[in-house]
């Protein structure tokens, strides 16, 4: 994920910046020795195999209906419940595989299903529940462009899904998401198919997520959108963007296949991913979001596409970076998101290396180290970083030692271990 963070790009401030800013930080000193500050990784007693959700939306009412069928495997001995992340959720229904009625409760975090009898460790344990928010966070309506989109990081998820919500576990799952005949849908992973409604004004659109990741980057967006197609390596490569961007769309995002290939011979890794899509939505919270196969951007990346030298092009390098950092390799503890972020950033430089030059590389690099600099003046905190005295972790990214810092880290490796 990427904060609007470069003021000859953006002219605004995001929320998260000022939630930091709340919090007592004493200065440092550019340099200094911060010990970390770490906590435990968040326990959970299954390991989470597969989701199958199917959603609607009632956009006038900004409400959603859910029919979620979890799979799951308990790992820490014998249970006769299971306890998912559930943000204000109204849970109308549970009922096991065979289609019989689970008994369960729920509260404004969690829902608890009861079990039909007791499942033992290693199990293989499956139920659906059906369900109905209004939500206040992780599905966002925008009906003056008929546009939804989703948000997951860092604990965003949990307010549309029951789902456990956190970065150290992965999963499989597919979206059968209803819309309106006239929108498009985009999701993780490849599109299985779209089939009428049965009333004749909706199609369903499936898209099934087959390589394991986590639940943090599921995403669905819906609109009336133009699909430029691209491919990369018989990779399919989309950019869905409104009908009356198509030319500034192409600016900013045509460079997207030879980033790909940059990428994938510098880290040894081809791109992991079933396909690649951007999306471009109205009053996106950030700069851009690596969901999974599927970033969603804000649309001013347009509008940079015009504009300085580089605008979009880092934002479309780091969070196409982010397929390989972050979502196929995953810090498994929002303490150490330096490893998504800090390393997705080193990789803007690369790309400017490798594609502009070492010239260009260094003034990219130069740029980070002075944001650098200037956080670890401002405060005395390290790379991990414990957690937040509050309920969201995403206020422990924005401080500048995540993201420049965490960079000049990864510079600093590589000129000491060099390249291989």
């Amino acid at each position: 994920m990427l904060r609007l963070r470069r003021a000859a790009l953006f002219a605004f401030v995001l929320g998260p910046v000022s939630l930091a800013a709340q919090q007592p930080a004493p200065a440092g000193r550019v340099g200094a020795y911060v010990p970390p500050r770490d906590w435990p990784l968040r326990r959970h007693d299954f390991d989470l195999i597969h989701q199958r959700i199917e959603v609607a939306f009632n956009v006038p009412r900004r409400l959603v209906r859910g029919v979620v069928t979890t799979r799951l495997v308990p790992t820490a001995g014998p249970t006769d419940s299971v306890a998912l992340d559930a943000g204000n959720l109204t849970i109308d229904a549970a009922i096991d595989a065979r289609g019989k009625p689970l008994r369960f409760r729920y509260d404004t975090s969690h829902v608890v299903v009861r079990l039909a009898r007791r499942a033992a460790q290693g199990d293989t344990v499956q139920f659906t529940l059906r369900y109905h928010t209004v939500p206040e966070r992780g599905l966002y309506f925008v009906p003056r462009r008929r546009i939804i989109w989703s948000q997951g990081e860092a604990t965003e998820t949990r307010n549309w899904i029951p789902t456990y919500d956190a970065a150290n576990d992965k999963a499989t799952w597919e979206f059968l998401v209803t819309a309106d005949t006239g929108m498009r849908v985009l999701s993780n992973g490849r599109l299985v198919g779209v089939r009428p409604g049965r009333d004749g004004a909706h199609r369903v659109w499936h898209w099934s997520q087959e390589k394991p990741a986590s639940t943090y980057l599921y995403s669905v967006v819906v609109g009336p959108f133009a699909v430029l197609r691209d491919q990369w390596r018989g990779i399919p490569v989309d950019y869905w963007v409104s009908r009356d961007t198509v030319a500034a769309a192409w600016r900013a995002f045509g460079e997207t296949p030879s980033m790909i290939e940059i990428y994938s011979r510098v880290l040894g890794v081809p791109y992991p991913w079933a396909k690649y899509s951007q999306s471009v939505i109205p009053d996106f919270t950030y700069g851009g979001m690596e969901n999974v196969s599927a970033t969603t951007q804000t649309d001013l990346v347009l509008s940079a596409a015009g504009g300085p030298e580089g605008g979009a092009r880092s934002l479309v390098a780091h969070e196409l970076a982010h397929q390989w950092f972050g979502d196929l390799t995953t810090a498994a503890d929002w303490s150490h998101i330096w490893l998504n972020e800090g390393l997705t950033t080193y990789m803007e430089s690369v790309h400017e290396e490798k594609s502009r030059g070492w010239d260009a590389a260094q003034l990219n690099w130069w740029r980070e180290q002075q944001q650098a600099m200037r956080a670890d003046s401002a405060q005395a905190r390290p790379l991990v970083w414990g957690r937040y005295e509050g309920d969201d972790p995403i206020v422990l990214f924005f401080s500048g030692h995540v993201y420049p810092k965490g960079a000049q880290v990864a510079h600093q490796l590589r000129r000491l271990l060099g390249d291989s």
